[in-house]
């Protein structure tokens, strides 16, 4: 296995790839062993101030509520002190992005922060959510899903990013900022703000009247929706709509493999 460049410090906003990128460079036995895991999830929540992680907890804690091996705050603060370290060091950065709402969201934010503080250079990885399999094209539910050899394919292709290009994207992630929505999707390649119950249409149309698995309804509810939210968001706004008697548990609704859900039958 080649050697990563050592120059470069790995940024993903993936947990599961962070592990993923971790284990390639300690294959590689290479001096360049370092990811940041900015698992920040700032498609969700108040993106008012970032830096102040009060702001971000309540998110955070209800991630890990549905997915208990989620980061912590307290990792989070580290993994942000380990950021402006590299900035002050003026490391150069290599920033693992797909079209996913939390990676663009993380990405702009990232692009924001460097925006006239850039001393090293930065570089961006896109990967793209389809890849082959010996049976042909299939998708990945998160970048986290690509296995070490398709890293490897994927790990020297990077583009280079400018000072303008910074700049430019702050002012989305400023826009962004401004709206400051529950909620931020990718519709047809563009980030837009939306409320937080703009996902329980599609939630709410793949329960049936009858119990259905709640593994089907959240496939069914990727199938029918924009997608690229994480399976913890799903669970979350089904625990909405259960609260507003929308749909119920049959079962215990703890065990996520074996939980079904139905519609409430309206009198």
């Amino acid at each position: 296995m080649e050697n990563a460049e050592a120059s470069f410090l790995d940024i993903t906003f993936d947990h599961a790839l962070a592990t993923t990128l971790t284990t390639f460079h300690d294959l590689s036995d290479d001096d360049h062993d370092e990811v940041l895991e900015l698992d920040l999830a700032l498609d969700v929540g108040d993106i008012s101030h970032v830096d102040d992680t009060e702001t971000r907890q309540a998110i955070w804690d209800t991630r890990r509520k549905f997915n208990p091996d989620a980061p912590t705050g307290d990792d989070m603060i580290s993994q942000l002190g380990h950021l402006d370290d590299a900035i002050d060091d003026g490391r150069s950065l290599r920033v693992w992005i797909s079209n996913d709402p939390s990676d663009l969201c993380g990405y702009y934010w990232l692009c924001a922060r460097l925006a006239g503080n850039m001393a090293g250079e930065v570089f961006t990885v896109n990967v793209t959510r389809h890849a082959m399999k010996l049976m042909g094209v299939y998708k990945r539910n998160t970048i986290g899903d690509m296995s070490l050899d398709e890293l490897v394919n994927q790990i020297n292709n990077v583009t280079s990013v400018n000072g303008l290009t910074l700049r430019d994207i702050k002012h989305i992630w400023d826009v962004l900022v401004a709206e400051n929505a529950p909620l931020r999707v990718n519709v047809n390649g563009v980030i837009i703000s939306v409320a937080d119950s703009f996902y329980d249409q599609f939630v709410y149309a793949s329960v049936q009247d009858t119990p259905t698995k709640l593994s089907a309804v959240v496939e069914l509810t990727i199938e029918a929706g924009p997608g690229g939210m994480p399976l913890w968001w799903y669970l979350s706004r089904i625990d909405t709509l259960v609260a507003n008697q929308m749909i119920e548990y049959v079962g215990d609704e703890r065990d996520v493999a074996d939980a079904e859900v139905k519609r409430v039958t309206q009198n």
